[in-house]
C-alpha cells in the first residue's frame, strides 16, 4: 500500500508541476460581475429579471393579491378549502407558515435583483444617451415598491415619522445581517428611491410604455406610487399633488362603462391601467388562492356584505367583481371572484395583475382633499366623477364632513375590490374586522384594530439566521 501511495503522490506532483500554467488559468465558466455585466444590454437583461421576480408566488404572483382579501371581510372561506391557507385567513399564522415566509422572501428577491443593477450600472458606457437613466430609474422604482409592500405587511406602523420597527432595508447585495430600520427610515429610503427614479426617468433614450402596454415603470408609474405611499404615510398634501399630476398630465382617464369589463376579461388598459404586472399565456394564476377556474374550485366566496355595497343593476363594477358559477359542491357558494377568470374566450384563470389604476388616483386625491381643510368641494367633485363613470344614471350628491370622507372610503373599497387592498386599508385607517359570515372551517370572526395580528410575523427562518432581527409582538 505504501508503494502505491508514494507512486500516486509523486505522479500527482509531477502532473501538477507540468500543468502549472493550466491550473493558474482563470476559470472560464465561473460567472461574476466582471464577465456577466459588461455592457448596457446586460443590465437591461438584469432589469428584466427583476421584473420577472414580481410574479413569484409570495409576491404579485399570488400572496400580495389574495392575502389582503381573504384575511378580511371581503371574502368568506368555503367548505371547498380543506386545509386552510396556513391559517392566515383565521389570523393564526405562525412565523413558520409557508405563505408568511414567501411574502417576506419574494419581495427581497426583487430588491436583490434591482440592487444588482443599481449598484453597478454607473460605470457602464451607454451607446445612446438616456439608456442608463431608463434602466436605473426602473430598478429604483422596483426597489422602492418592494420595500413599501414589505412595510405594509410587516411594518409595525404606517405613520411617516414613526420610530416603530419597519423592515430590513437592503440597498446593496452583501452578506451582512442588518437590523430592521424604523418605519421612518424605511419611508426615507422609499421616497429617496422614488424621487431619484422620477428624475432619471425624465431623461431617457426611448419611450418606456405605450398606451396598450403598461408593463414597465415610467414617470407616471413613479408618480402614482408616490401618491399611494404618501397616503399611507399620512402626507395628504403630497398624496393629493402626486395623484393630481397623474390625473391631469398623464392622459389617463376613467374607462367608459361599456368597456370597463375589458380591463379584466381582455387585460386591456383602456387608458385607465397605469401599471400592471404581465402574466404570459400559460403563466401563473394570480388569484388561484381565491377561485381556480379550470377546476371550478372556489376556496373563498364574496360575502353578502360586499354584495350589499353595490347597486347590482346599474354599477358596472358589480358584474366585473362578482360572478355566479353554474355549479357548486353541496354547501358551498355559487358566488365567485370575477376579475381573474382569464382572457376571453379562455377560462384558464390567467390575467395580468393590475397594480395601479387611475380610479385609485381619483380616490386618493378625493380622500386627501377631504382631510385637508377647505378642500371638500374638490373631494366631492372627484367622488361624483368616479361614481358617474361607474354607475348608470348616477345623480351627483352633496356631501360634507365625515359623511363625505366615509363615502370616499366606501367607494374605494368597491373600486379596488379583490385587487389586494382591503387588509392594508383597514390597517391604515385603524379599523378592525368583523366577519358576518364565519362558518366552519372559519373560526375567527373578530379582529380588533389593536390586535398584534394585524402585523404579520417576521419569518422564523429570518429570525433564526439573523440575530439582529427583532420579531413583531404577539409571535
Amino acid at each position: 500500500m505504501k508503494k502505491i501511495f508514494l507512486y500516486t503522490l509523486v505522479t500527482s506532483l509531477l502532473w501538477m508541476s507540468a500543468c502549472d500554467g493550466f491550473i493558474d488559468l482563470k476559470p472560464t465558466h465561473q460567472l461574476d460581475r466582471s464577465n456577466t455585466f459588461q455592457n448596457i444590454d446586460d443590465y437591461n437583461n438584469a432589469l428584466t429579471g427583476a421584473y420577472g421576480a414580481l410574479l413569484l408566488g409570495g409576491y404579485y404572483g399570488q400572496n400580495y393579491l389574495c392575502m389582503p382579501e381573504y384575511m378580511t371581510d371581503n371574502l368568506a372561506r368555503t367548505v371547498e378549502l380543506f386545509s386552510g391557507q396556513d391559517d392566515t385567513d383565521n389570523w393564526l399564522a405562525t412565523p413558520s407558515a409557508g405563505r408568511i415566509t414567501d411574502a417576506w422572501n419574494d419581495p427581497y428577491v426583487v430588491i436583490n435583483r434591482a440592487n444588482t443593477v443599481i449598484g453597478n450600472i454607473a460605470g457602464v458606457a451607454e451607446t445612446i444617451p438616456g439608456q442608463r437613466n431608463r434602466i436605473l430609474g426602473q430598478a429604483l422604482g422596483l426597489r422602492a415598491l418592494a420595500h413599501f409592500d414589505l412595510l405594509r405587511f410587516f411594518g409595525q406602523e404606517y405613520g411617516r415619522n414613526s420610530t416603530a420597527l419597519g423592515v430590513i432595508v437592503r440597498t446593496q447585495n452583501d452578506l451582512t445581517y442588518p437590523a430592521r430600520k424604523t418605519v421612518k427610515e424605511t419611508y426615507d429610503q422609499i421616497f429617496a428611491d422614488l424621487d431619484e427614479a422620477f428624475t432619471l426617468l425624465s431623461n431617457v433614450d426611448q419611450t418606456i410604455n405605450i398606451s396598450t402596454n403598461r408593463y414597465y415603470i415610467d414617470r407616471i408609474v413613479v408618480r402614482a406610487l408616490i401618491s399611494r405611499v404618501a397616503l399611507y404615510s399620512g402626507d395628504y398634501a403630497l398624496a393629493r399633488d402626486a395623484a393630481n399630476d397623474v390625473i391631469t398630465t398623464s392622459g389617463f382617464g376613467l374607462a367608459p362603462r361599456s368597456q370597463f369589463s375589458d380591463i379584466w376579461t381582455a387585460d386591456q388598459t383602456l387608458g385607465e391601467v397605469i401599471w400592471k404586472v404581465r402574466v404570459q399565456p400559460g403563466g401563473v394564476r394570480i388569484a388561484a388562492d381565491l377561485f381556480f377556474p379550470p377546476g371550478n374550485f372556489n376556496t373563498f366566496a364574496p360575502t353578502d356584505e360586499v354584495r350589499a355595497l353595490f347597486d347590482e343593476i346599474n354599477d358596472v363594477r358589480y358584474n366585473v367583481s362578482i360572478k355566479t358559477r353554474a355549479t357548486a359542491p353541496a354547501g358551498s357558494s355559487l358566488l365567485i371572484v370575477g376579475k381573474y377568470l382569464g382572457r376571453a374566450p379562455l377560462a384558464d384563470g390567467i390575467n395580468d395583475n393590475k397594480v395601479l389604476r387611475i380610479g385609485e388616483m381619483y380616490l386618493i386625491r378625493a380622500e386627501a382633499n377631504a382631510r385637508i381643510p377647505g378642500q371638500e368641494a374638490a373631494a366631492l367633485a372627484d367622488l361624483n366623477a368616479l361614481r358617474a363613470a361607474r354607475i348608470t344614471g348616477y345623480v351627483n350628491q352633496n356631501l360634507s364632513g365625515n359623511t363625505l370622507l366615509n363615502s370616499i372610503l366606501l367607494e374605494k373599497r368597491k373600486e379596488l375590490l379583490f385587487e389586494g387592498h382591503r387588509w392594508f386599508e383597514l390597517r391604515r385607517l385603524g379599523q378592525g374586522i368583523t366577519r358576518t359570515e364565519c362558518r366552519p372551517p372559519c373560526i375567527s370572526s373578530v379582529l380588533p384594530a389593536s390586535s398584534p395580528r394585524f402585523v404579520l410575523p417576521i419569518p422564523q427562518s429570518e429570525v433564526t439566521s439573523n440575530v439582529n432581527v427583532v420579531q413583531n409582538p404577539g409571535y
